[in-house]
């Protein structure tokens, strides 16, 4: 197995195996990825893993062969489900067998993933990815996402709220539909 898919998986599954009861829903998953990534790089000028992460309507997702791979090759410990959800379907990740052992990440990449797990981790999903949506390498990116934008985070930005009161917030969650939300960060990326 190539390095960085190994360390992809130690990650993977280290993110998973932190939803005790439930597990954790594929969008959490996908911008807990995406998180950890873009922090670790914040700090280091490299990300974890290696894998590209790219830009599409749901917000910043690992590349999806390599995902892909990665569920197989986990299957012994993680299970993916599909479950209802309010008359949705959902993809839903969780820890089949405890015995899994890291050989990949240091102790400073794990750290980087607990403290987005501590961060992130009791927001919902949908909120998750609208932040993740206002997270300038999502913004600056056309398709593969480059994490050098992450130096042009805002210190307001590193934390886990929308920059919206309250009102603002709700008023957002239930008028603009995904197309609109998708053309109002389009427009937003190409403001000089």
């Amino acid at each position: 197995m190539v390095k960085k898919e190994k360390k992809f998986n130690d990650l993977l599954y280290y993110l998973v195996s932190s939803f005790k009861e439930n597990g954790v829903v594929e969008t959490k998953l996908m911008k807990l990825l995406y998180f950890t990534e873009a922090n670790y790089y914040k700090n280091n000028k490299k990300i974890i893993t290696g894998v590209d992460y790219f830009k599409n309507i749901y917000g910043p997702t690992p590349d999806i062969k390599v995902l892909n791979k990665a569920k197989r090759s986990l299957n012994k410990f993680l299970v993916v489900k599909e479950k209802k959800y309010n008359g949705r379907k959902i993809t839903v990740y969780e820890v089949v067998n405890k015995d899994y052992s890291y050989n990949s990440l240091t102790e400073k990449e794990m750290e980087e993933a607990k403290k987005v797990i501590e961060l992130y981790s009791k927001l919902p999903s949908d909120q998750l990815s609208k932040i993740s949506h206002l997270d300038p390498p999502y913004l600056a990116s056309d398709n593969r996402i480059d994490f050098a934008y992450v130096n042009y985070r805002k210190e307001s930005e590193e934390s886990c709220e929308l920059p919206f009161t309250a009102e603002e917030r709700e008023n957002f969650n239930k008028d603009v539909s995904e197309d609109g939300f998708t053309k109002l960060f389009d427009y937003a990326r190409k403001r000089p």
